[in-house]
């Protein structure tokens, strides 16, 4: 509806990326899942330029095609990308199309940076630049030189894993990397790099390290990041969390230590595959020669947790906040959890509250059941409230249990029963739910026909020996002995 009108429209192809599982027919017709990949993302791009030609927008159109990395694809040891600063990974396509297909088929031989995409777009467009932005050269039919260098950097390492970061340079011609062992590459000669030529000597090495030294190395830690997000971006594949590297003496060097990445990645597979006590065997492992590797103390806790080792993930959670000490915001919620479960309530008041502004919904949420714990159960509404207008809080699994238990406390019975029943609608295999309910039931006098009806329902969205047994234990606590001892043979039955 816009052809008429200037526009701008951003087309992200998300593939190629791990895991490596093209569609059909490029399944079947690469070798490579990477390759096949590469050639269904090549025809979504063909699609859409095709695209914009039937809409008559192609001839006006600037189209810019790039990429922000590469893949390791084993080369120097890294499968995939963000450790290592080598050419396969920094070097990326950048093609442009301008309007009226103007300087087709010419190639631009001076280093371009994705830094100077928009300047590039904005100098085509006839747009002013910010403040502090200069003019890209790139189109401008100059010879390259030394004074464009292409600057690189990667702090994943130093935020993830503890090792130590790393800068680079490439003039067009050398590439100089700059970490505890630094590396120097003529890429004309070397294009896979691998003869490393550095020499303090050396007068590419001793420019490109003036020209590396001139620039700031400011680092400033990750800001909280809302939990919720967090959460997205693992099931995109990208890590839980990332910290500041901590502790005394030189950090590793990425480039001997890369391949520990690969068992780290058989680790989280192992977990994300339901293997936990694999996965927690492997991480232990992995620990042991690489304690500063946030990522995996903090997955060692995750998992722990989940498999009721509560004090061995309390533990790990505490070590990751000493690994990371700008995350204590974040990796208190899960310590949190971990103490509410111990009974540590002191602890775990002092975590929520610490969490409160990573995860202000779960932190309210974890204080309600504090105060639920403590016999507070007007305390406990007054944290359901904060937590139902927070972010991540007032609709998880639970939260209508909890509000109906301290509800029913009170003596509002009408509300808790609404309340359980909300938490029986959201989550219909909640069995606690039911069995809270039936109580109500009985409270407000329902025919016992009513009470065990309920109980039938629990059972069929949630069948088991367990759910029977809990079946008999409600009816036990109503005095209904006959319909106890009847989900308890249902129970010996299974």
């Amino acid at each position: 509806r816009n052809r008429e009108r200037p526009f701008f429209f951003l087309l992200h192809v998300y593939e190629p990326h791990s895991p490596y599982e093209p569609p059909e027919p490029f399944r079947s017709r690469y070798r490579s899942p990477y390759d096949g990949e590469v050639a269904a993302a090549d025809q979504v791009v063909g699609d859409f330029l095709s695209g914009l030609k039937r809409l008559g927008l192609y001839d006006r159109a600037l189209v810019v095609f790039l990429s922000d990395h590469g893949e390791g694809l084993g080369q120097h040891g890294e499968e995939e990308h963000g450790v290592l600063l080598y050419r396969e990974a920094l070097r990326v396509p950048l093609l442009l199309k301008l309007p009226g297909s103007r300087r087709a088929g010419e190639t631009v031989a001076a280093p371009v940076g994705l830094t100077e995409v928009f300047p590039m777009v904005a100098g085509l467009l006839g747009i002013e630049l910010p403040a502090g932005l200069s003019a890209s050269p790139a189109l401008s039919g100059a010879p390259p030189s030394r004074a464009t260098a292409i600057y690189s950097e990667t702090y994943y390492p130093r935020l993830h894993l503890g090792w130590s970061h790393l800068r680079s340079l490439w003039d067009g011609r050398y590439h100089f990397i700059e970490g505890p062992s630094p590396e120097l590459y003529d890429l004309r000669q070397d294009p896979m790099e691998t003869k490393n030529l550095f020499s303090p000597s050396l007068e590419p090495a001793r420019s490109l390290k003036r020209q590396l030294d001139a620039r700031p190395q400011s680092f400033t830690g990750p800001a909280p990041a809302d939990r919720e997000e967090l959460r997205k971006l693992a099931s995109l594949g990208y890590l839980t969390l990332s910290g500041e590297a901590s502790g005394e003496g030189p950090l590793p060097n990425p480039v001997e230590h890369v391949r520990t990445l690969a068992d780290a990645g058989k680790a989280f597979r192992l977990a994300a595959g339901g293997d936990r006590a694999g996965a927690i065997v492997s991480l232990q492992k992995i620990l042991q020669s690489y304690p500063r590797f946030f990522d995996a103390r903090y997955k060692l806790g995750e998992l722990l947790a989940k498999e009721g080792r509560l004090r061995e993930a309390e533990a790990a959670f505490t070590q990751a906040i000493a690994l990371s000490p700008g995350l204590a915001s974040q990796i208190a919620v899960d310590l949190a959890h971990v103490h509410l479960a111990l009974g540590k309530l002191s602890e775990a008041e002092a975590e929520a509250r610490l969490g409160l502004p990573a995860a202000p919904g779960e932190a309210h949420g974890i204080l309600a059941r504090i105060a639920m714990a403590r016999g507070d159960p007007a305390r406990a509404l007054e944290e359901l409230d904060r937590a139902s207008g927070a972010a991540g809080g007032g609709d998880g699994p639970g939260v209508h249990l909890l509000r109906g238990e301290a509800l029913a406390r009170l003596g509002r019975h009408p509300e808790a029963a609404a309340a359980f029943r909300e938490e029986i609608r959201r989550n219909p295999a909640h069995r606690e739910a039911y069995a809270r309910l039936a109580i109500l039931y009985a409270l407000e006098g329902r025919r016992v026909a009513e009470v065990r009806a309920l109980l039938d329902s629990m059972h069929a969205h949630d069948p088991g020996r367990e759910t029977a047994l809990l079946a008999a234990k409600t009816l036990d606590s109503l005095g209904d002995e006959e319909g106890a001892a009847a989900w308890r043979r249902r129970a010996s039955a299974r």
